[in-house]
């Protein structure tokens, strides 16, 4: 668990943040790797582990063609992005849900807790500025750039939020005394 929870940092930070100079320059497939093998120093012993280890697979090949900016059609891109944030707002639930029930289960109560913050409002959000992102189309230009400025806004706060408690996670008095046992 030690490198864990770095792991999941350097993953979060290199999906969140978007570097591009024709490419990707913080490949969210890299990202995707850094994650699996924090799940992998976590919650191996975990009953759920594989099924989101190769949930975690399958994004990293899916991301492949975001990294490269692989040129698709105006309408198809669009039904791609929201289907990605659909996939992603799934995922991230399920990484929360499966890392704070083993954390639990260890009984790393003061690192669940933190964690059961994130899992209770993040998925809500995300949801939510999904459901509000779909009706864009159908409401006057003016307005729908407002509510796109604060989507973004709002999603970003929400990742700088999930940096810094993996950040804060990874440097925890609990964890370095529960490792020492």
């Amino acid at each position: 668990m030690n490198k864990g929870f770095q792991y999941l940092f350097i993953g979060f930070l290199f999906i969140l943040l978007d570097f591009r100079f024709f490419i990707d320059l913080l490949p969210d497939s890299l990202g995707y790797f850094f994650i699996s093998k924090g799940i992998a120093e976590i919650a191996k012993s975990h009953k759920q582990y594989r099924k989101l280890y190769f949930a975690t697979c399958f994004l990293i090949i899916v991301a492949i063609p975001f990294d490269l900016n692989v040129g698709f059609t105006s309408d198809f891109s669009d039904y791609l992005a929201f289907t990605w944030r659909v996939i992603w707002v799934v995922y991230v639930y399920y990484l929360l849900s499966i890392l704070y029930s083993h954390l639990v289960n260890e009984n790393y109560l003061c690192l669940a807790k933190s964690l059961k913050s994130l899992l209770n409002k993040v998925p809500i959000i995300l949801l939510i500025s999904l459901f509000i992102s779909s009706f864009l189309i159908n409401i006057p230009n003016n307005w729908a750039e407002y509510l796109r400025i604060l989507i973004v806004i709002v999603e970003a706060v929400i990742s700088i939020w999930m940096i810094v408690v993996f950040n804060k996670l990874s440097k925890s008095k609990e964890r370095k005394q529960a490792i020492s046992e």
